[in-house]
């Protein structure tokens, strides 16, 4: 089994700039959910609100950004929200990042950050009306989900992203991605 990265590690597409080394300033926009079924149409109305806010402030690269980039940039936090949701069931960390790049006309990169705490509990372990509660190997989840319908959100981000990668820290996981 291979170490667990430290710092990102990125995968890029030809022709694309190098993730995290903008040449200008950046904007950015937090909120902190909790790890409900409501926290992804939270982050879904977060990330339009954002967009729309450095749109009305003038940002030059924001300006730009088409209604494609924007829908991209919800699906693509729609995923990952959901994923933490799911996966960790801890409080979800959303940061929104511009990062205006250098040249002869503004151009920017948006990037998501979706941060859970990360191992912060047991597989079952504090479910509902039970805490502490662990399921045993032998038990059977009450509501098994249908495979065919999961295990495609990240290639989905894949597939959005100019680039996307994984964080662990003490206690942390983050998921980023570029558009």
């Amino acid at each position: 089994m291979a170490p667990i990265p430290l710092q990102r590690d990125t995968v890029q597409r030809p022709g694309t700039s190098r993730a995290g080394y903008a040449h200008g300033p950046r904007l950015a926009s937090r909120t902190s959910l909790p790890g409900i079924p409501l926290a992804p149409s939270a982050a879904r109305r977060f990330v339009r609100a954002a967009l729309a806010e450095w749109t009305g402030l003038g940002v030059p690269a924001a300006v730009g950004f088409s209604d494609r980039l924007a829908d991209d940039a919800v699906t693509v936090t729609n995923e990952l929200v959901t994923n933490a949701v799911v996966h960790a069931g801890t409080t979800v960390d959303l940061v929104l990042r511009l990062e205006e790049e250098g040249g002869d006309e503004p151009s920017a990169a948006l990037v998501l950050e979706v941060t859970d705490h990360h191992p912060a509990r047991p597989v079952g372990a504090d479910e509902p009306g039970e805490p502490g509660r662990t399921r045993t190997e032998t038990e059977e989840p009450a509501d098994l989900p249908d495979p065919a319908e999961y295990g495609r959100g990240l290639q989905l981000v894949a597939t959005l992203a100019e680039s996307w990668g994984i964080t662990y820290r003490t206690g942390l996981k983050t998921v980023w991605a570029r558009l």
